[in-house]
């Protein structure tokens, strides 16, 4: 029975192909991320990720002009003088965007060296995305406090997985583009 599966498999489109791998990679994700989250192993995790996304958005705030405060231990910031803050908990590290774009990279057919170099390369932006999140958060909790949860849960995860879409479809732009100057070759 395995063996006509695996055969099914490999008779199928890469569309299927991708969809398959895709789901698979993605249900194993969110049980090792289940069975993390019961060990309770997150919590020094999210410490150390959280002191990076508050100290690189308190660097966007700083360089947009603006003035601010930070609690490294409470994982908090906010603008100087402001009476609401941001805090960074596991929910708000990415931990979901870098799985779910990780998935689409090693389901989508394409060569192993293009997709070790997009990976890391889509870490780093996907990273910065989110920091320039909670650094566009900061200032909305204290400006437009009645818009953050809009803000939060809505605008802003729509447009860091509208990125995440774009860097994908660049990754397939560029590897179809290799794969065309090689059977040219």
């Amino acid at each position: 029975m395995l063996r006509r599966l695996i055969e099914k498999y490999k008779q199928t489109t890469d569309l299927n192909r991708f969809l398959i791998k895709g789901t698979a990679l993605f249900l194993a994700w969110r049980v090792f991320r289940k069975w993390l989250m019961v060990k309770g192993e997150t919590s020094a995790f999210t410490q150390a990720a959280s002191w990076l996304y508050l100290k690189t958005s308190r660097f966007f705030l700083t360089v947009f002009g603006f003035d601010t405060q930070m609690n490294l231990e409470e994982r908090k910031l906010w603008l100087t003088g402001a009476s609401e803050s941001i805090e960074v908990v596991y929910g708000c590290l990415g931990i979901n965007l870098f799985a779910v774009f990780l998935v689409f990279i090693i389901a989508y057919p394409g060569k192993l060296w293009l997709k070790s170099v997009f990976i890391p390369a889509g870490f780093i932006l996907i990273f910065l995305m989110n920091s320039l999140r909670m650094a566009a958060l900061t200032y909305i909790v204290d400006k437009w406090h009645e818009h953050t949860d809009l803000f939060h849960h809505f605008i802003f995860q729509g447009l860091i997985y509208v990125g995440i879409f774009i860097i994908w479809l660049f990754f397939i732009h560029l590897g179809n583009k290799l794969n065309r100057k090689t059977k040219l070759s």
